[in-house]
């Protein structure tokens, strides 16, 4: 087990992707159904809520544009009314697209924490169970990635992006903590994963976009060739049709709900990778020795003193030098002037090697 460890906590970025593609490939049955599910909630969601909004915007759309040309010739030519107009236009355009924003990525975070664990356990082969995991996702701790991934994020990117990117880029990782029993705080357990990891996390939201957007440009105008229709009549008061606004809006978001679970499987062997390395910070610190013996420096691991164990096998190239030059511990190589039990700057046991000495 340790050394699958450290073979996933030495692999290169272009392997962590691999195996997120390959993690797509294989559980894309079972984790397309929640995302399926939840963004289809969320187009519904946002159908009927936005609809008649949409509609009072659009219908004002004409005088709006008129004042923003007279505006943009003249901007003493446009009156005090005028100005309040597009004012409160611009204002409840934003707000909408706030709103409708938040909606998308509420549920859009729902569905990544509900098969983000059982990711990870498949990536680490623990054999999870499917419906175990999904149901186990639904705790009291998932506000945490709704609040911060669904509702700070979207709200960042609407004011000047940079922020939006930072909380996202801080916070990701909380899809997997919230859910680990092990971790007190899963903020700031998140917040530790990501350290070291934010130009990799950039690139798999990237890779995660631009794949399904090159597909549904081409999906996209082969749709809007096969179906010209006039959306507006669905919208308006008199004859909205709530079932054809739904399946226009899901017609056009297909690309993107079936590619939705391509970011949490990319970013799930990094994720993994992420954890084994701070294990290994916790278990082991490196430091730089120096030992004049065979020409100079070189880098060894250095571990915390331990009770004396049994059985060294001596390597073949810490042969000691005569005894009245003393030696060095084959261990972290510190020189030891006199025979000892112990190395007195790391710990271990030097019984073997005194053995060896003496049979020299």
């Amino acid at each position: 087990m340790e050394e699958n460890e450290r073979r996933l906590a030495n692999k290169s970025f272009g392997d962590l992707l691999s195996d997120g593609f390959r993690l797509f490939g294989r559980n894309y049955a079972k984790i397309i159904l929640p995302f399926g599910i939840f963004l289809v909630l969320a187009i519904v969601l946002d159908a009927f809520i936005f609809t008649a909004v949409r509609w009072e915007l659009t219908a004002q759309f004409g005088s709006i544009e008129e004042i923003t040309q007279r505006f943009l010739e003249d901007p003493y030519g446009v009156s005090d009314e005028e100005l309040d107009r597009y004012m409160d236009y611009q204002l409840m355009y934003i707000g909408i697209s706030i709103l409708s924003s938040i909606i998308q990525e509420v549920f859009r975070i729902l569905a990544v924490c509900c098969v983000s664990m059982f990711l990870y356990k498949q990536y680490r082969r623990q054999n999870p169970e499917f419906f175990e995991e999904f149901q186990g996702a639904f705790n009291k701790k998932l506000i945490l990635p709704i609040l911060i991934l669904g509702v700070i994020t979207p709200i960042g990117l609407a004011f000047l992006i940079i922020p939006g990117a930072i909380v996202f880029l801080f916070f990701i990782f909380l899809a997997y903590t919230y859910n680990m029993e092990e971790v007190e705080s899963p903020i700031r357990k998140a917040r530790s994963l990501m350290k070291g990891s934010s130009f990799q996390i950039l690139g798999i939201l990237l890779i995660s976009i631009i794949i399904p957007t090159l597909i549904d440009l081409v999906y996209m105008s082969i749709l809007d060739i096969a179906w010209q229709v006039d959306t507006s009549i669905w919208q308006a008061p008199g004859t909205r049709n709530y079932g054809m606004i739904i399946l226009y809006n899901l017609a056009y978001s297909i690309v993107g709900i079936l590619f939705a679970p391509l970011f949490i499987c990319l970013l799930t062997p990094l994720f993994a990778q992420q954890q084994i390395k701070k294990s290994f910070e916790g278990t082991y610190s490196y430091e730089r020795q120096y030992a004049p013996r065979y020409g100079g420096a070189y880098e060894s691991p250095y571990r915390a003193p331990e009770p004396p164990r049994e059985g060294y096998a001596i390597p073949e190239a810490a042969k000691p030098i005569p005894k009245e030059e003393g030696f060095y511990c084959p261990f972290c190589g510190y020189k030891i002037p006199t025979p000892k039990k112990f190395c007195p700057n790391c710990g271990e046991s030097l019984e073997e090697l005194n053995k060896f000495k003496e049979g020299v």
